[in-house]
């Protein structure tokens, strides 16, 4: 891609002219306004190497001006240095308390370190020249989405759309303020307007369309995703879209269909062939399956999910020796990665290969992680190999790292009662019940069906009433 495909000839010229004094070891002179050009090429491009190249070029012409401190000031923040960033705009504010580049930046640093309150201060502050209204707004909005406020983050993307009704970015992140607040039937009715507003809007009728799947009005999210495409038929999210209401509507051919058809028109190919590799599972079809997914890990060999899926393939054909070549092959590409420790071990489970479950359990502990169900994973693995000691040595080490492993006990408890310890089993359900909010008995049924023919069992479970889902 040409990196200057956005640009002017002028700031073509001038950052080729300055790559060169510094490739050559020459000097050559810019004038301020020609460094500021360079300097903000490299900061909207996030070359970051070469912006501080530039920064540290002004810096030696320039280095009392504040327009070139204030770059310095961006750079730090890109290097996520936080607080030396903070402090020389700090500096900046003093000097020139109303210079509103240097407010700008600070809600953006702000927002980078995460304290989303001083970056809405320094934003608000920008509001009233009535310059640039549509970014601040935008940006307020974002800032009260990470505070997880969306009803006032909806006020602020209205207001963006107020000034600029084509900004399409905006109307998926307001879309997706109503979906947090569950507010699905106003998300339509303003979508509705939106695209009839824009009817050539690609992304109005994208996110409409996703709007109808969310409420499994399926039809009709076909319908709007082939408006998408009508508009832009390079437009993959559109397809896929498409193809993922065609498959939760049973017809797979239909959405391998869909997704054969974007071959022809999207760059996106690994995605399309990772979705038909999902439909022929879905199908039953797992050696066509294991050829798609092969597909999508020759164009992205770190996809942990296709690596994954070829082995689960593998594994439903009962062809264990290629289900292990691909595990590994796959963990080898992608050493740390949880989705693959927690799916290998299923596999290897199903077959019984305890040892490399074990392998496996070892890498994930070395991880230290605190999510209770990756934990209630690795339990399941040693409960469908009758390895009841395992599921307690699970249960024990998860509470060295995992905050709240109270959801582990319903596991254990199974694991006593198929080992014999009835009464432990007994206790460790009633303690269960008296912690937590609700508990499936078909958990239970499904771990361990017998138990729920057992009478004390039972009355455990009716005792519990309105907590039993």
């Amino acid at each position: 891609m040409n990196r200057f495909e956005d640009y002017n000839e002028e700031v073509e010229y001038l950052v080729k002219q300055f790559e060169s004094a510094i490739t050559e070891h020459r000097a050559k002179f810019f004038d301020l306004d020609e460094l500021d050009i360079i300097i903000c090429f490299y900061l909207e491009t996030g070359d970051v190497v070469m912006m501080e190249e530039s920064v540290n070029y002004a810096e030696k012409l320039y280095p009392e001006v504040v327009s070139v401190r204030l770059h310095r000031a961006q750079l730090l923040g890109i290097m996520e240095k936080f607080d030396q960033s903070l402090f020389l705009l700090q500096e900046l504010e003093q000097v020139e308390p109303d210079n509103e580049d240097v407010k700008y930046t600070m809600g953006v640093v702000y927002s980078q370190k995460c304290e989303h309150e001083k970056a809405i201060y320094y934003y608000k502050q920008l509001l009233h020249n009535g310059n640039d209204l549509e970014n601040i707004y935008e940006n307020i909005a974002g800032e009260y989405m990470q505070l997880g406020d969306c009803e006032t983050a909806i006020e602020y993307f209205k207001k963006v759309l107020s000034v600029n009704p084509a900004n399409e970015s905006c109307v998926v992140d307001l879309s997706l303020c109503f979906e947090t607040l569950g507010r699905q039937d106003e998300n339509i009715s303003f979508l509705q307007k939106y695209v009839s507003d824009n009817p050539y809007s690609k992304k109005g009728w994208l996110t409409l369309g996703s709007g109808y799947a969310a409420l499994q009005m399926y039809e009709k999210a076909i319908e709007a995703f082939d408006y998408a495409i009508a508009i832009d038929e390079k437009f993959f999210l559109s397809y896929s879209g498409k193809a993922n209401c065609y498959t939760a509507l049973g017809r797979y051919h239909d959405a391998i269909s869909t997704l054969n058809e974007s071959l022809n028109y999207c760059r996106e190919k690994e995605l399309a062939f990772y979705f038909l590799g999902k439909n022929y599972t879905k199908m039953g079809n797992c050696e066509l399956a294991a050829i798609y997914y092969k597909k999508t890990i020759y164009l992205v060999p770190h996809n942990v999910y296709a690596w994954l899926a070829l082995a689960d393939s593998y594994s439903e054909l009962n062809d264990y020796n290629s289900a292990e070549e691909y595990l590994e092959r796959g963990m080898d590409a992608n050493p740390e990665s949880l989705e693959l420790m927690i799916g290998a071990a299923k596999i290897y489970a199903k077959f019984g290969k305890e040892e490399m479950v074990d392998d496996c359990f070892q890498r994930f502990v070395e991880l230290q992680i605190d999510d209770v169900y990756c934990w209630i994973d690795f339990a399941m693995a040693y409960l469908q190999m009758d390895d009841y000691e395992k599921v307690e040595e699970v249960m024990d080490t998860a509470m060295q790292y995992a905050e709240d492993t109270n959801e582990m006990m319903p596991y254990v408890a199974v694991s006593r009662y198929k080992s014999g310890k009835r009464q432990e089993a007994y206790d460790m359900l009633r303690m269960y019940m008296g912690i937590g909010e609700y508990f499936s008995a078909k958990l239970i049924e499904n771990m361990c069906p017998e138990m729920m023919e057992d009478n004390v069992i039972q009355e455990i479970i009716d005792s519990c009433g309105d907590k039993i889902k």
